[in-house]
């Protein structure tokens, strides 16, 4: 018997159900991955020892979290050269700044959209001003997430019970795509973050190798 589905009867997102919305995002996530910067993170996520999360996008309220996490380096002296970060600032800002949003983005991005929001603040003589989006390329820089081990034991869970046979029938060998496309819905509604179905599928493969080691 196939496992109930909590993504079936979820809350909207964004006006839409889970499963519609999970494949707008990933859509818009495959056109982010055209343009984005080549970085470290970028190729851990190709490394798959992080993934691209789908549900999470740069807004506002990410603007927010990098000035106050800039702001609390700033009072750290080791963090400083003069009047700016310097390079262990700047890792001091990312790690703020996933303590506070739980995702990673590229430190690149997190400097030039920094010094942007400074720069028109003090132009307008407001805190933070609403910042023109296109001029760092915040619709297109791309926010990972780690792989923990508690997501890890749902997916290889949720495979098994997939897997499992139906109706006395033989046990399956592989996964559909609908199986898959089950497996990342639940994902989205259990954790709120989502990583497209080949990370998913590489990590439950990955997982699935290293178990019988």
């Amino acid at each position: 018997m196939a496992p109930k589905l909590r993504w079936r009867t979820t809350n909207l997102h964004l006006g839409m159900p889970t499963k519609d919305f999970v494949k707008h995002r990933t859509k818009k996530l495959h056109e982010r991955m055209k343009t984005c910067i080549d970085g470290p993170l970028e190729a851990m996520a190709r490394a798959n020892e992080i993934y691209r999360c789908c549900a999470h996008f740069w807004y506002e309220f990410p603007d927010r979290l990098l000035c106050v996490s800039h702001r609390e380096a700033m009072m750290e002296k080791e963090n400083r050269t003069g009047d700016f970060l310097n390079a262990q600032g700047w890792k001091c800002v990312e790690k703020k700044f996933f303590e506070k949003y739980n995702h990673l983005v590229s430190q690149h991005f997190m400097q030039m959209r920094f010094h942007q929001l400074a720069r028109v603040s003090k132009q307008e003589g407001t805190i933070l001003p609403f910042i023109d989006r296109s001029s760092t390329d915040t619709d297109n820089v791309i926010l990972y997430q780690p792989w923990r081990r508690t997501e890890d034991n749902f997916i290889l869970n949720l495979f098994d019970e997939l897997i499992k046979p139906r109706r006395g029938g033989t046990r399956r060998l592989f996964l559909n795509l609908q199986d898959w496309q089950d497996i990342q819905f639940e994902y989205m509604t259990v954790f709120g973050c989502c990583p497209t179905l080949t990370q998913l599928q590489a990590r439950v493969r990955k997982l699935r190798s290293d178990s019988i080691k």
